[in-house]
């Protein structure tokens, strides 16, 4: 049976608005952090380096990991040149300036460019093998729950370094809920 409303067309170009709303909030969290450690004399690199568990990689991974997972759905799916970031970031003034990298390939998205990309194949090599799906699969499975993960991931280590931030700093990046 044909489901009744299929919006597979329109999931993939609406990840674009979804995306960059993530780094604008992944920004101003960020932002709320190197704050707090200004204000409260804590060394950057100790928010920049925290973690939940010794064996979880540190706040500066997650960031990157949201920025390659942004940049990996126009690669794969508008199919455009990769875009190399160095993953050396040290800094918040250097991650500041990696998200602003990644909203900017963003930049003059045009819908026309993910036409027809629901149903084509995509391979992703994992460390636990290969992964072969769809346009859409990609989208819905990986991309998607990975960006949010590896935020909610940098919201979770700010709090836990005593940022105060709250939901509507994460669901907003900090403008007025009532904003476009």
């Amino acid at each position: 049976m044909a489901p009744l409303y299929d919006m597979s067309k329109q999931w993939i170009i609406r990840s674009v608005p979804l995306l960059t709303q993530g780094l604008r909030s992944l920004k101003h969290i960020l932002q709320e952090g190197e704050a707090h450690a200004i204000e409260h004399s804590i060394p950057a690199e100790q928010i920049l380096q925290a973690r939940l568990a010794p064996d979880m990689y540190p706040l500066l991974f997650q960031i990157r990991t949201c920025s390659d997972t942004a940049k990996a759905v126009l690669v794969r799916l508008a199919v455009r040149e990769p875009v190399v970031m160095e993953d050396n970031e040290q800094t918040f003034a250097e991650l500041y300036a990696r998200i602003d990298k990644t909203l900017a390939l963003f930049d003059n998205v045009k819908p026309e460019e993910f036409e027809g990309k629901e149903g084509m194949e995509v391979v992703m090599k994992r460390r636990l093998g290969e992964w072969k799906t769809t346009g859409l699969g990609l989208l819905q499975q990986f991309a998607l729950p990975n960006f949010y993960f590896h935020e909610a991931m940098v919201y979770a280590l700010l709090r836990k370094e005593g940022v105060q931030i709250g939901k509507l700093d994460f669901l907003s990046g900090g403008a007025s809920p009532t904003s476009t």
